[in-house]
């Protein structure tokens, strides 16, 4: 599913951002799209950790050839066959602890988008191996919330560093004052500073 930007989105950048503005009129439409599978989307933030964006592919892609990717048939999956396409021992404990919590309803993700922002995190970093950087990403990808952001992504800083033509990476309040900025359309902004990161690269 497409994550469709609001034309309001590029109205409030144009009123309170003409740095972030311009460069958005001067940018194809950044291709993102909201999974709302949201089990999968844990499994994938977990496989995709500290790994290069080719190797969380590969070896998602290996995942999905090898079982459907649902709490029961990870819980049943043995270690060795997940280990054997790729995933770290550390990360399949990781899988098989939110398989266990999402069967249980400690992760309960029935009601999970009737929860607010902060009530997700708090959930999601409760499950060993996810922290706060996954919690955001799923906001933004599996309930398209639209006013979100991320100090702990690598991206978004260097792509405020490569827009903004600052000497370093923002500091927290330097970053907070982009958040005032851009909200209530943080999720957009963190779109296009990704864009804008690969041009620093």
């Amino acid at each position: 599913m497409d994550f469709i930007i609001p034309k309001k989105a590029i109205a409030h950048f144009k009123k309170n951002d003409k740095i972030l503005y311009d460069y958005i009129k001067s940018s194809p439409n950044p291709n993102r799209s909201i999974n709302p599978d949201y089990f999968n989307e844990l499994v994938r933030s977990i496989i995709f950790q500290q790994v290069s964006l080719k190797a969380g592919e590969t070896i998602y892609a290996r995942l999905l050839d090898l079982v459907q990717i649902t709490p029961n048939v990870i819980m049943d999956t043995d270690r060795d066959t997940l280990q054997s396409i790729g995933i770290s021992f550390r990360k399949v404990d990781y899988l098989k602890n939110l398989s266990l919590n999402v069967n249980s309803k400690e992760v309960d993700l029935e009601i999970i988008d009737s929860l607010t922002n902060e009530e997700i995190v708090k959930m999601i970093t409760s499950v060993k191996g996810l922290g706060v950087w996954s919690a955001e990403m799923f906001l933004m990808f599996s309930l398209g919330r639209l006013d979100i952001s991320s100090y702990n992504d690598l991206a978004i800083k260097r792509g405020i560093q490569y827009l903004y033509k600052l000497d370093s990476f923002p500091t927290k309040s330097e970053f907070k004052k982009f958040v005032e900025i851009w909200s209530p359309y943080n999720t957009i902004a963190s779109f296009y500073l990704w864009e804008a990161s690969k041009k620093d690269a």
